[in-house]
């Protein structure tokens, strides 16, 4: 409606005309008002509920937050008849809302100080599943192996359930002797030797990603 337009057809109409009219100008223009505060207000909430709502992740090591997205786990020594070497990452879903999923990928795997990656997959020596992965999974090709386990879903924080909201991934280095590869553990045996004679980098180093989000991910 074009309310100046209407007010100047009021000149033509009588007093009590004129009131009623100015009357109902009146009161849709109070509507129009609250029915736009109301949609404001309703948007505002809205996006407020999209932020507080949205799931959010955090990453520990022995209760020390980590900011990066990626995880490494190494292991300064590395030999035959080792005792097996645990390492723990604790995820955090801090959503009060929503679950999350977990998924990890490889993105670098160093052996005495080489890129190997490549190598490990092109000869079928990674074995996924869901929630875990094993490197040097051939018996045939390593004498040793490391095993990698995760919580792939997690709850939303809920003060009464907090463990179903926290998952761990754990990364195990194995190198037993009792593995029957006397020949794979004397040349890899070897190899370690060499490595530390000229280094003091890590023997071995598994790199991956995290990435945790919406179910769908």
């Amino acid at each position: 409606m074009n309310v100046l337009r209407e007010i100047r057809k009021l000149k033509k109409k009588s007093l009590r005309t004129r009131i009623w009219i100015i009357l109902i100008l009146l009161i849709m223009l109070v509507s129009s008002i609250y029915a736009w505060s109301v949609m404001k207000v309703s948007a505002s909430i809205n996006g407020l509920e999209g932020v507080v709502n949205s799931w959010d992740i955090e990453f520990y090591v022995d209760d020390e937050q980590i900011l990066e997205d990626s995880i490494i786990f190494t292991v300064d020594e590395f030999y035959p008849g080792m005792s097996d070497n645990k390492q723990i990452v604790s995820v955090h879903n801090l959503g009060s809302t929503r679950p999350a999923n977990v998924k990890l990928e490889l993105i670098s795997v160093k052996l005495f100080g080489e890129e190997i990656l490549d190598e490990l997959e092109n000869t079928g020596n990674i074995s996924k599943t869901d929630n875990s992965f094993t490197l040097f999974s051939s018996e045939k090709n390593y004498p040793f192996d490391v095993y990698i386990k995760y919580k792939n879903h997690l709850e939303p924080r809920d003060d009464d359930n907090i463990e179903a909201s926290i998952g761990n991934i754990e990364c195990f280095f194995s190198w037993k002797y009792s593995n029957g590869n006397d020949d794979l553990d004397t040349e890899y045996g070897k190899k370690a030797y060499e490595f530390y004679k000229d280094n003091t980098s890590d023997a071995i180093e598994v790199k991956l990603k995290i990435t945790a989000g919406d179910i769908d991910i």
